[in-house]
């Protein structure tokens, strides 16, 4: 999150597609539509709690049109709650949008809410599958 305003923060990422002023305001109003924060346009970023600042960002790659979300540890800092709130949008905007999210995490809990996963060491990839299996396999090392 760069600039002062929340709906100022959405646009940024507009500027290299040369959009005229209609077309930012229509994208910016539609992205935070999505997350449920067009009512936060006009407020200074400072203002927002942790969980707002997250949905915000993703609010920026959506007006971008992005297909792909990459969320590097979104929970990270939020309280249960929260965490269970960017859950859900984030799952309602994959369904509804046909975006892809790829979510990267070092809670197991959050492999519940996935429907494929990767497991790295040190960078590379020594497995992949279902969620569950993973899981599985990080809680008993033996299987």
């Amino acid at each position: 999150l760069v600039m002062p305003t929340v709906g100022a923060d959405v646009a940024f990422g507009l500027v290299a597609e040369k959009l005229d002023l209609a077309q930012v305001q229509a994208r910016v109003k539609e992205a935070l539509a999505a997350v449920n924060l067009l009512d936060l346009e006009r407020r200074p970023i400072y203002a927002l709690s942790g969980g707002q600042k997250q949905r915000i960002a993703i609010a920026g790659a959506i007006a971008r049109q992005c297909e792909i979300l990459l969320l590097d540890e979104p929970t990270a800092l939020l309280d249960p709650d929260t965490q269970m709130d960017l859950v859900s949008q984030v799952r309602n905007l994959v369904k509804s949008r046909g975006l892809t999210a790829i979510w990267v995490t070092h809670r197991l809990d959050e492999l519940d809410y996935c429907d494929g996963a990767f497991l790295l060491d040190q960078g590379r990839v020594i497995d992949q599958g279902q969620p569950e299996r993973l899981k599985q396999r990080l809680v008993s090392p033996n299987h």
